[in-house]
This record gives C-alpha cells, sequence and structure tokens, in this order.
C-alpha cells in the first residue's frame, strides 16, 4: 500500500469530524441566538415603553413576566411610569388653578399677557389710571393679622398709592 491509500480513512475521518463539528457548532450558534431573543424580550420591552413615555404616552406599563432581575427592572420601571403620570396631573391641575385665579385677579387679555411672560403692561388709557403692584411680604403679615386687619392695612396701602 502506498502513503495515501493509508491515510486515506483518516482523512475521511477527519473531514467528518469537521463536517460534524461545523454543524453542532451553527446548531449551537441557532440556539444561542434564540435564548438571546428570550433573555432580551423584557429589556426590548423597556427600551419601548422608555421611548413610549418619551413621545408623551402617560399611561405606559410594560408587562412583567420573570421574576429575575429583570422582573425586578420591570417593576421598578412600571412604578417610575405612574409616578411621571401622578406628577405631571398635579402639575396640569397646579397649571389650571393659577390660570383659574388669574383670570379672576386679572382681565383675559393682561391675564394672557402675563401667561406669555409679558412683565411691562404700559397702555394709555385716556381718563383712567390702573395700577399693579405686588407687595412683597404682605401674604406674612396677612396671616399673622385677622381679616379686619389686613384689610385695614391693604387699604392703607391703597390710598397711599392713591
Amino acid at each position: 500500500m502506498d502513503e495515501e491509500e493509508i491515510l486515506a480513512s483518516q482523512i475521511r475521518f477527519n473531514q467528518n469530524v469537521m463536517i460534524v463539528s461545523c454543524g453542532i457548532a451553527l446548531l449551537v450558534t441557532l440556539v444561542a441566538l434564540w435564548f438571546a431573543g428570550i433573555f432580551l424580550r423584557p429589556v426590548r420591552a423597556l427600551i419601548d415603553g422608555v421611548e413610549r413615555i418619551r413621545g408623551g404616552e402617560r399611561n405606559v406599563v410594560v408587562q412583567n413576566r420573570s421574576r429575575d432581575e429583570f422582573g425586578d427592572l420591570v417593576g421598578a420601571f412600571n412604578e417610575m411610569s405612574e409616578t411621571i403620570r401622578e406628577r405631571d396631573e398635579l402639575i396640569e391641575g397646579k397649571t389650571q388653578a393659577y390660570e383659574q385665579l388669574l383670570r379672576r385677579i386679572f382681565p383675559d387679555a393682561v391675564a394672557d399677557r402675563m401667561r406669555n411672560g409679558d412683565v411691562s403692561m404700559v397702555e394709555n388709557v385716556p381718563q383712567a389710571t390702573v395700577i399693579y403692584a405686588i407687595v412683597e411680604g404682605f401674604a406674612a403679615v396677612a396671616q399673622a393679622a385677622d381679616a379686619a386687619q389686613a384689610g385695614r392695612i391693604l387699604s392703607e396701602i391703597v390710598d397711599r398709592f392713591d
């Protein structure tokens, strides 16, 4: 026998081992990708939730299907989302209350200008004088005094302006 004939079975064995090894490596890679997809599903759901909050959506809740660290993270995210929603509602309520108060104190045109940041509201109106003044510290004085005394102090301030 020549050398090529002797090594032929060894070469065939090496080729078979190489083919089986490549097949196993491909199978392991596909299984690893499948598990990675399962493993990253909660992370993708959280990223989607963050994007929805960033887009302005209010009631964002991510489904929690795991009981591991990712489940804890999803729970914390849902709590944070609820806190953001509650704060937004509180801010919206305070803004509406401020708007109502502003419109009770001032005419709508003045209230609109104040809301838009206009600080200098000087206009000429024939035969009328209107002054708007902020009396620093009056709220503390009014709280410390009774209603009648606070009214007298305010009347005295107005008289002096007059």
